[in-house]
């Protein structure tokens, strides 16, 4: 995820002010959509290896919080060691959520 954000991060920050303006926030939604559903396959997949149970809870908040953190990390424009620091923290935070 953070390497598709960082391509252009000056890009991503007009694209994410800007596309709710011109309507075409239901692209953004499909797009989120089909990210959430290969989640929660790849959860289902998981399922007995996962110390959680509700895959549609897991992928809820993994997608967002995932994005989330993208998102603030591109934004901030962070030097790529600190965001390559706060990747490995994030992927961190989602194993341990996971599997501890």
């Amino acid at each position: 995820m953070f390497a598709a954000h960082q391509v252009d991060p000056r890009l991503h920050k007009v694209l994410i002010e800007e596309v709710p303006r011109i309507g075409r926030l239901e692209n953004l939604r499909g797009v989120e959509k089909e990210t959430a559903s290969l989640v929660a396959a790849l959860l289902e997949a998981w399922k007995t290896e996962l110390r959680r149970t509700s895959v549609e809870s897991m992928t809820f908040l993994l997608v967002n919080v995932v994005e989330a953190v993208t998102h603030a990390a591109v934004l901030s424009e962070l030097a790529p060691a600190r965001a390559q620091s706060v990747a490995e923290e994030l992927t961190d935070l989602v194993l341990r959520y996971l599997l501890d």
